[in-house]
């Protein structure tokens, strides 16, 4: 059979027929990794954990990687940077997880270390209408690192739909240099960008949106923790027809609900960014600090505005 992927430790590189042994021999190598989509990867039903003590790059070269899994890959390498590139000229490669299941999915899972999106996509899909059902394309545990130069991180769902989410109270990094963050849902329940319950959210560039059909959508939803625009676009857009109440777009929502969960919002006065809300029938806003809360918006400049449907 024709080799499915390669790995590169050292300069020496080794083909693979099966992907399994390729994974295995990228967990078990003795020094930085690369390892290399030669063809298409699908089906995949046992989650991929990185767990070497090691750096490695996952060069997609404009293939797909896929499965149906509760976690597509989890990253578990504390210290280490797992490296998502795409050496080709197409930047076509993808992470992509669909599966339709009463539960949370995740594309990327960062148990501990640092990921890092350089090009290539991370697509993640629910197709459940189960009240527990959603989808998370990147899921950044408490005290980790998940840094974007470019490419896109995109999750649909029926239910919930987060692009990026930062668990709980803490310092976690998440950098946004550019590319395409998305949440998107066309059922019942929120789409979100970016949530953020930690300190550490940095935004240098690139586009961040929220879009909902039937609820309420938010380009950053800040529930505590802290972040920084310092450039990029973050919008949110409601396309709902009907008059529900609940179908409300936020560029940025911050919210301050206690001691533990104490929300920053800073924009310096030489930010760049642009925030955006659009709602088709309910109400838009730009940036709102929850009424119920004492959050605090430190500076705000650059541009933010509500379109017209």
């Amino acid at each position: 059979r024709d080799p499915v992927a390669s790995v590169t430790v050292g300069g020496a590189t080794t083909y693979y027929a099966d992907f399994a042994e390729a994974w295995g021999a990228t967990n078990s190598a003795t020094g930085a990794v690369t390892l290399k989509l030669l063809q298409d990867v699908s089906g995949i039903t046992t989650s991929l954990a990185y767990t070497n003590a090691q750096n490695c790059t996952l060069d997609l070269n404009t293939h797909t990687l896929s499965g149906t899994v509760s976690k597509l890959i989890d990253v578990n390498a504390s210290g280490k940077i797992f490296t998502i590139d795409d050496s080709s000229t197409a930047k076509g490669g993808r992470i992509s997880l669909s599966r339709s299941t009463n539960g949370r999915i995740y594309g990327i899972y960062i148990t501990a270390g640092t990921v890092k999106l350089e090009h290539g996509t991370i697509y993640c899909k629910n197709t459940s209408t189960g009240s527990s059902a959603g989808a998370t394309a990147v899921y950044v545990t408490v005290t980790q690192t998940f840094t974007m130069e470019d490419g896109a991180v995109e999750s649909e769902s029926r239910t919930s739909s987060f692009a990026i989410y930062a668990s709980d109270a803490g310092t976690t990094t998440i950098t946004i240099n550019g590319g395409l963050v998305k949440g998107h849902t066309n059922y019942g329940k929120t789409a979100i960008g970016i949530y953020t319950k930690a300190k550490g959210l940095t935004v240098n560039g690139g586009k961040i949106i929220g879009h909902a059909w039937t609820n309420t959508s938010y380009g950053i939803y800040l529930y505590g923790g802290s972040a920084t625009l310092n450039g990029g676009i973050i919008e949110a857009t409601n396309d709902t027809i009907s008059n529900n109440g609940t179908t409300t777009a936020y560029g940025i929502y911050v919210r301050y609900s206690s001691s533990t969960y104490k929300a920053v919002l800073t924009i310096p006065s030489t930010s760049t960014v642009v925030v955006l809300a659009k709602a088709r029938t309910n109400t838009a806003f730009a940036v709102v600090v929850s009424a119920s809360s004492t959050g605090s918006l430190d500076r705000k400049s650059g541009s933010a505005g509500m379109p017209r449907p």
